[in-house]
């Protein structure tokens, strides 16, 4: 098991979908680790997800937004709710999930760089909102 952040109530869970003995799984896991070590992100915890038990699999399905065929991948929630970005066009609308999943075309890991990313504009949402709040 990696060291994850536990116990307390945090605002965001980073949420992993992964199976187990599977080597690039345990990169992610590593990565995530690692960049949760920083103070800046300590409004995080982690949860793991084996898409080979049923109830994570489920968990999978609903998320909706994950491909299967591109396991590891993890996204970020609150209060047990994906966080969703939606992007509005002339007749449709389009949500995604801020997250990541790997992409087998190039290096086939997702790197610390691009987790940094993905919960970096989650931090960015937060203080957005709260400054909307604070400004009529």
């Amino acid at each position: 098991m990696i060291g994850f952040p536990q116990g307390g109530r945090k605002m965001y869970n980073i949420v992993i979908f992964g199976k187990k003995g599977c080597a690039k799984c345990k990169i992610l896991k590593k990565r995530i680790a690692k960049v949760l070590e920083d103070e800046k992100y300590s409004a995080y915890l982690c949860t793991e997800k084996d898409i080979t038990l049923d109830n994570d699999l489920v968990d999978l399905c609903n998320a909706e937004c994950i491909n299967p065929q591109q396991i590891p991948a993890f996204y970020v929630e609150t209060e047990g709710k994906p966080i969703v970005r939606t992007s509005h066009f002339s007749q449709i609308e389009l949500s995604c999930l801020y997250g990541v999943y790997t992409n087998y075309s190039t290096t086939g890991t997702i790197l610390e760089e691009d987790i940094r990313n993905i919960l970096d504009q989650v931090l960015a949402l937060k203080l957005g909102n709260e400054k909307m709040k604070k400004d009529p």
